[in-house]
């Protein structure tokens, strides 16, 4: 109501399943991204990135670096879909688990 009061386009918004097309796509999306960065963290994907610097303390900058951008990106996702459906919250669980022990 409030993009007919203001003379917002909306109608496309009613095309179709349009937006439902679209949240589903993003939860795909999300899910491909942790699994990338499940292994990555993991140390399976070999071909990403063979150069890592190790701060003195151990602590992998790299990794650090990837799992929070990880957070993020499913955080706005998350944001936009209006929630994760279980699949995609127990790959964050596992995400966020990653990060616990950094």
């Amino acid at each position: 109501q409030s993009c007919k009061a203001y003379g917002i386009p909306h109608e496309w918004l009613l095309d179709d399943g349009l937006v439902r097309k679209l949240k589903k796509a993003v939860l795909r999306m999300v899910e491909h991204y942790i699994n990338a960065i499940i292994k990555e963290v993991k140390g399976k994907d070999s071909s990403a990135l063979s150069v890592r610097s190790e701060t003195i303390s151990g602590e992998d900058p790299y990794r650090e670096s990837l799992i929070l951008e990880g957070v993020r990106f499913v955080s706005q996702a998350n944001t936009l879909v209006g929630g994760l459906d279980e699949k995609r919250s127990k790959l964050f669980e596992t995400l966020r688990s990653l990060a616990t022990f950094m």
